[in-house]
């Protein structure tokens, strides 16, 4: 009979180095996972009373799904027990014989990243940040081949990045989370893996350099881009988001986008604003062939996320 495993998260938004990061972790023998598994979404929405449309009616489900909740378990103890259950049961029968963890990552879980702590005890939880452009110019290059596309993914820029940042300074002090840097995983990887598996109280070992290259996860889900792309620890692509975003237009879009993000924030998850802001605009403008389709796609998806916002909210 498998052991209970204890499930162990990465929050992080997409491109953050979450995949390279997971296949490091699981070249250890006591962590399972699988590429990323959506699993917690629509079971953490249920607490929430808007952000879902369902054929059946959520806003009705929502009303009755209380109401039934609150006649069997008015304090919310025995629906989170049997909850936190559930899950770890599922997580259990996923994970390998040996496995002490099942790691999730799941990036489009930074929306949720609150109600997971607040639901799944005893759980551990690693905060992954990276530069935010660097985040963008990878979704840029690696999912548009250089073509403007982040219009596609407000949900994970704008209300991902603000409620992980908000939930790591809620639960900051927990002995059950750790926060680490991308930019510190590619450029001291040795310090930085030492100190995880010290909070996994896992054995940090050697192998692990060489063997997470022949990590290949099984199912269609994930970062197949990351996958593919990661088959070492590097760090030649720390600076590439000033190529990426050293144009007129593209220079006034991330000066929009900093101005959404508090700057004592950036400042306690490691970056500075005004950092940030004097290594892009130090640079020279130049004119590239996106910059009429720049535009138009930032002016489309301005407008098409108000409409998908609102049907959202309705």
């Amino acid at each position: 009979m498998k052991k209970e495993v204890c499930p162990l998260y990465i929050f992080s938004l997409p491109r953050s180095g979450s995949t390279l990061l997971q296949r490091i972790l699981t070249a250890h023998q006591n962590i399972s996972t699988s590429p990323e598994t959506w699993f917690l979404l629509p079971i953490m929405y249920m607490f929430r009373d808007s952000g879902v449309k369902a054929e059946f009616g959520y806003s009705k489900f929502r009303k009755g799904f209380k109401e039934f909740k609150d006649v069997v378990d008015s304090s919310n103890s025995n629906y989170k027990r049997n909850l936190k259950n559930f899950v770890v049961n599922t997580y259990t029968n996923a994970s390998d014989m040996d496995a002490k963890y099942f790691l999730d990552k799941t990036p489009r879980y930074s929306i949720i990243a609150d109600e997971i702590i607040d639901n799944i005890s005893n759980a551990k939880f690693i905060f992954l940040w990276r530069n935010p452009l660097s985040i963008a110019s990878s979704m840029i290059e690696s999912w548009g081949n250089g073509k403007w596309n982040l219009y596609k993914y407000q949900i994970d820029l704008y209300s991902g990045m603000n409620n992980l940042i908000r939930t790591y300074k809620n639960n900051k002090g927990s002995d059950n989370i750790l926060s680490i840097n991308y930019e510190d995983l590619v450029l001291h990887p040795r310090n930085t893996l030492e100190k995880i598996f010290y909070f996994l109280d896992l054995e940090f070992e050697e192998s692990i350099f060489n063997d997470f290259k022949n990590i290949n996860f099984k199912g269609k889900m994930g970062d197949q881009v990351g996958t593919m792309k990661y088959s070492s620890i590097s760090k030649d692509s720390l600076n590439n988001w000033v190529k990426t975003f050293n144009t007129p237009i593209r220079k006034a879009w991330v000066k929009k986008y900093l101005n959404t993000l508090n700057e004592n924030d950036l400042d306690l998850i490691g970056y500075k604003k005004s950092n940030i802001i004097d290594r892009l605009f130090s640079t020279r403008s130049i004119i590239n062939r996106y910059m009429f389709s720049d535009l138009f796609y930032i002016s489309i998806g301005y407008y098409r996320n108000k409409i998908i916002n609102k049907l959202l909210k309705n």
